[in-house]
């Protein structure tokens, strides 16, 4: 089967239902503080907090999310509750422990379309809290957008 430029671009506009991928260059990225506390009790947290910057965007979006898991007081029960409290909502992370990064993704209006944009850090260390000896945190952790999908 043969398929000229034109038809392809034809079959490309028609599937109305397909995402629209965008440019890496018009996707912003952030800069991210890391904390993690933790206890005795098993009690702990994760703090990912910093800034999302885009070129077309007239201010910086704040971005926050907070994981805390308490302890249910039962010794390795595995039902410790966690709760999760993003802002905005549409903003989320995974820490990944397996190579120490954060992936990032969050929806945000670009020339009048919601996008969602994800991006994945380079691995950063953790420096250790030196009063508690407990958890850790790393600043500035800089990095892109490298997906959008509208």
């Amino acid at each position: 089967m043969r398929f000229t430029i034109a038809t392809m671009a034809a079959m490309a506009a028609s599937s109305a239902s397909a995402a629209t991928v965008l440019p890496r260059s018009d996707l912003g990225g952030w800069n991210i503080s890391y904390v993690q506390t933790g206890g005795a009790d098993r009690t702990h947290s994760e703090h990912v907090y910093g800034v999302y910057a885009n070129a077309e965007l007239a201010d910086n979006i704040a971005v926050d999310c907070l994981s805390q898991t308490t302890s249910d007081g039962q010794v390795f029960s595995g039902n410790d509750p966690t709760t999760l409290t993003c802002t905005p909502a549409s903003f989320s992370y995974v820490y990944n422990t397996a190579d120490s990064t954060l992936t990032l993704t969050q929806t945000v209006e670009l020339s009048g379309t919601n996008v969602t944009v994800m991006g994945t850090s380079q691995p950063f260390t953790t420096k250790l809290d030196p009063i508690r000896g407990k958890g850790g945190s790393a600043h500035n952790i800089t990095f892109q957008a490298t997906t959008g999908v509208a």
